[in-house]
């Protein structure tokens, strides 16, 4: 198949919720591109009305290993990678487009500081990539550096990994990163972390700048929840 949306989500109902309540913001915008989710969950214990796609996996790995495992698993020719906790807010059908020219498409994370609470940021663009937004294509040298990807990650303990500390994410700015941005045989992009893929560290200052208008995907925890829950979360960290 062409062109879809991939999803990844094992062991966690409720980051299955969110992936479901961004599925279907997928559909609001562009109802037209297919979805695919790779979980371990039952499938009668989530809604799938927005998935074209569901393919359930016995694996009981650590999540943030599954991630890199079921990328080759996608059944796209062109794939564009999704954290469960992401939204869409306008038509993304351009992201697409990228694939006349490129292989691999990202963005940049935020620079923030972790040691406050809440979040310091620092500056819109880091030197990481964030993989919770991935587009690529079925080129032989990207599919043989994201297998590379899991056999390193897949060496982990497990019992050492979380989100931030020995994660997917590190291990794909560690060993990754500069080999799929520099290798001549790949044409990779990144694209505006302003726009796609805009992490909520971000958020006041787009808002400030009245460029958050512009935003069509973010990317946080919680996005599924009423407008009353997200103000609650909010003013629990006004000091």
């Amino acid at each position: 198949m062409e062109k879809g949306i991939l999803y990844i989500v094992l062991n966690d109902i409720s980051i299955m919720n969110e992936c479901v309540y961004s599925a279907s913001t997928v559909k609001k915008y562009c109802p037209d591109i297919p979805i695919q989710i790779i979980t371990n969950i039952p499938s009668n214990e989530f809604n799938k009305k927005y998935f074209d796609y569901v393919e359930t996996v016995s694996d009981k790995i650590h999540p943030l290993k599954a991630k890199v495992k079921f990328l080759l698993n996608s059944r796209f020719k062109n794939t564009l990678f999704l954290d469960a906790d992401t939204e869409i807010k306008d038509n993304i059908d351009e992201l697409f487009e990228l694939f006349h020219k490129y292989d691999f498409i990202g963005t940049f994370d935020n620079l923030c500081d972790w040691t406050q609470v809440p979040v310091r940021f620092l500056k819109q663009e880091s030197e990481d990539i964030n993989t919770g937004f991935l587009l690529y294509n079925d080129h032989f040298e990207v599919k043989n550096l994201i297998q590379n990807w899991f056999e390193l990650i897949s060496l982990q303990d497990e019992k050492n990994m979380k989100p931030g500390t020995n994660c997917d994410q590190v291990y794909f700015n560690r060993h990754i990163r500069e080999k799929i941005l520099n290798d001549p045989k790949i044409k990779s992009f990144l694209l505006s972390n302003k726009i796609y893929n805009v992490r909520p560290w971000c958020w006041d200052k787009l808002i400030s700048e009245k460029e958050f208008g512009n935003v069509k995907i973010l990317h946080a925890h919680h996005l599924n929840n009423g407008f009353l829950t997200k103000l609650k979360r909010k003013l629990k960290y006004i000091k």
